[in-house]
């Protein structure tokens, strides 16, 4: 049931609260798992505590978790489901670049100032004959990881590279009309925002597909404050955007989950890769000023000893970005030589990267999936 007369707004800022107490609450379960581990104290009154602590007050901190997980769920699809009822989202002009922008962002100070647009209409849609890839997605100076993680996930399918497909209608006049997943149409031309060097500011065309900078336009057509609405997201909204999907969220810390073993999110993966369902994955962590971000990433793969991830950003570590892979297990040190902390861990290339099992439940937050 959809929420009636409510700023959605206002729900993605509950959404948030949720999300904030869902992450303090898994942290204060950690402490007290913790201290309880450390006590050196021996007897059937530790014994008591111990066991009460495992079957009862623990268990009820990873339902908690769920819950809040859950109903953060029901407010960002409310808040989307009215923002496709009201107005705001219906044909807006695009407005000029924000010059502040979400902390996931990579980009060089020249790709966050405008130097106009140009023209990318001599690029096809796609790289090949085989439709959308992954590695045709390249974020750029904008905060839209969700949206970029996403897209790559569903170019990773078969489904997913179908419905991308089905989306976008070549015009032949130099316009581009995407029909989304509730039947609402967008056309937009090939006039992107360029940098200093006449590259695109956003969605990058270096891999010499234009369908990413084609989405990622109309897709702030939908926005009210045209690209600038679409700085900050969940994956799972632009698969329901995108694809028509159900989506679903899972926690990846062991102790949030009812099922605490590796092997049930690499099963999850597997399950859902070969049933053609996009997955993405999230990570978080706080920069050197004290500053939360979060950043979304494409699952391509999963085994019994790896999980495998693209970042959006489609190459290797940028300069300057420390604080986002130190919170995924890269030191500073290490991110020179792209060296994950784990010396089973390695770079595929293309912001790909081959992660131990037991690093990514540790290392990112939580999944969101296509159903």
């Amino acid at each position: 049931m959809s929420s009636i007369g409510c700023d959605p707004d206002a729900l993605d800022g509950v959404a948030q609260l949720f999300s904030d107490g869902r992450s303090k609450l898994a942290s204060l379960q950690d402490d007290l798992e913790d201290s309880i581990a450390r006590l050196d104290w021996e007897g059937p009154h530790s014994d008591e505590l111990r066991a009460s602590w495992r079957s009862e007050v623990s268990a009820q901190f990873g339902s908690q978790v769920r819950a809040l997980t859950r109903l953060r769920t029901i407010l960002i699809e409310n808040a989307q489901d009215q923002r496709k009822k009201s107005n705001l989202l219906h044909w807006v002009d695009l407005k000029e670049p924000k010059q502040g922008f979400l902390t996931d962002d990579h980009s060089s100070d020249a790709k966050r100032d405008s130097h106009g647009k140009k023209n990318f209409a001599s690029v096809p849609l796609y790289s090949s004959e085989d439709g959308p890839s992954p590695s045709d997605v390249s974020q750029g100076g904008l905060g839209d990881c969700w949206l970029a993680a996403a897209m790559a996930s569903m170019a990773s399918t078969s489904g997913g590279r179908a419905r991308l497909q089905r989306m976008i209608k070549d015009n032949q006049d130099g316009t581009y009309t995407v029909t989304f997943a509730d039947g609402e149409q967008v056309t937009v031309d090939a006039d992107l925002y360029v940098d200093g060097a006449q590259n695109p500011a956003y969605a990058g065309v270096s891999s010499g597909a234009l369908w990413p900078a084609i989405l990622e336009k109309a897709y702030a057509m939908r926005a009210r404050d045209g690209f600038g609405g679409i700085e900050g997201g969940h994956a799972g909204d632009a698969f329901r955007v995108l694809g028509g999907y159900e989506v679903d969220t899972l926690a990846l810390n062991p102790r949030l989950r009812r099922d605490p073993s590796n092997d049930s999110i690499v099963k999850l993966i597997q399950g859902q890769l070969s049933d053609s369902k996009p997955v993405t994955a999230s990570s978080s962590g706080t920069d050197a000023e004290g500053h939360r971000f979060g950043h979304a990433w494409t699952v391509l793969d999963a085994n019994e000893k790896y999980v495998t991830v693209r970042n959006p950003w489609g190459t290797n570590p940028y300069s300057g970005n420390e604080d986002l892979w130190n919170s995924v297990g890269i030191s500073e040190k290490e991110l020179t030589s792209w060296t994950p902390k784990s010396s089973s861990a390695n770079s595929l290339g293309q912001g790909v990267l081959r992660i131990p099992v037991e690093d990514f439940t540790s290392g990112w937050d939580d999944l969101e999936y296509a159903k």
